[in-house]
């Protein structure tokens, strides 16, 4: 079967949910500082042959994406989750597991962030061999220039989500409903990981996946998100099954983090956000640069540990609904000379030994 040409990092599933007649839907392009009322939903978020000619992955997201497709329509007509979840409905809570990690990996957006990564591991490597062996064919001045990418990383970025869902399976879910005119957006690259536990304190990438504090936003439609949260860290306001129901004030904090990690768009159904600009306060919490690199001495002093990881975005997050707990908030100021020299503070033993398994699974699969 030929593969399709025109393929989509944001389903067109998903963006028809922010759309007012399933075939158009405003647009904000933050370079361009430029508003679309009526932008076409096809020729959103795609690229040619994203997941290469081999149609195989392309496939395989179909499928998921129709299943994921039938529980958003039905969470939205009733806006909560069905009774006993997550506990009672276990297939449900896996399928939203694997779509919040399939969708942050999946969007362009992550795949700069990767290319932009191996890049800056090549100029490392680059430095650390002119420094030691003094390589005369090596100029100095040229390593800033040398960049490197990796075929097809879109298909390795699929894979990272399907082999580290598991990951998720202990944060709390919950569904956030905007009651007020201010409504939901999303962007092109909707799914937003954040951690307000370790706001101000720099030196180490906040959000990866086992990282205590982690939370996760996604948008799925104008009135509703769905938010991941490490419920040791943050105690949140809600009914069990239910919706939390956000005023204005939490839905503008909500929004700002789309404005604040999107790649290129911001995306609104028109007649409910009619006024959306770009905020003036948000300008200078974008990324300039996509990823950051931390040198560290080794524990026995004979090598430097370079880890370069996503940069994380900081807005400054204050949610009426949900507050850090002030036994978190020791937790860090008792372990703050960990997280100088700790990549991942894990929110428990059990996921730190999850995540070496699964990193070990990986390693394995990609040399098979």
């Amino acid at each position: 079967m030929p593969s399709k040409k025109k393929q989509h990092f944001v389903p067109q599933f998903y963006l028809k949910n922010f759309s007012k007649d399933g075939s158009t839907i405003g647009l904000f392009n933050i370079s361009q500082r430029k508003k679309v009322r009526s932008a076409p939903l096809k020729s959103q978020c795609y690229k040619k042959y994203f997941y290469g000619r081999d149609p195989t992955i392309e496939n395989v997201l179909s499928e998921f994406e129709s299943a994921i497709s039938s529980i958003f329509r039905k969470v939205l007509s009733v806006e909560k989750f069905p009774s006993g979840f997550p506990a009672a409905t276990p297939k449900l809570h896996f399928r939203l597991c694997l779509f919040a990690l399939t969708q942050h990996f999946r969007t362009e957006h992550m795949v700069s962030s990767l290319n932009e990564v191996t890049s800056g591991l090549a100029r490392t490597v680059a430095k650390l061999h002119l420094e030691r062996f003094n390589d005369s064919d090596l100029n100095p001045e040229d390593l800033d220039n040398v960049s490197a990418k990796i075929d097809h990383v879109s298909i390795l970025a699929v894979a990272l989500a399907f082999n580290n869902y598991l990951m998720l399976q202990d944060l709390k879910i919950c569904l956030l409903k905007s009651v007020t005119e201010e409504k939901f957006i999303t962007s092109d690259n909707p799914v937003v990981l954040y951690n307000q536990l370790f706001e101000g304190v720099g030196g180490f990438p906040k959000t990866a996946l086992g990282q205590k504090g982690l939370q996760i936003f996604i948008p799925i439609s104008p009135r509703m998100v769905i938010l991941f949260y490490d419920s040791s860290t943050y105690e949140s306001r809600f009914k069990k099954n239910g919706s939390v129901p956000l005023g204005a004030a939490d839905v503008r904090c909500v929004n700002k983090l789309q404005w604040a990690s999107a790649l290129e768009n911001i995306y609104f159904r028109a007649e409910e956000a009619p006024d959306a600009d770009f905020p003036s306060d948000v300008s200078s919490l974008r990324r300039e640069n996509l990823t950051r690199k931390n040198e560290m001495e080794a524990s026995d002093k004979r090598a430097r540990l370079v880890i370069t990881s996503r940069n994380d975005i900081e807005i400054g997050l204050r949610l009426n609904f949900l507050k850090v707990r002030k036994e978190a908030v020791n937790w860090v100021e008792v372990n703050r000379r960990k997280v100088s020299r700790l990549p991942v503070l894990y929110r428990s033993k059990e996921l730190e030994r999850l995540d070496r398994e699964l990193r070990d699974d990986f390693h394995r699969m990609m040399h098979d």
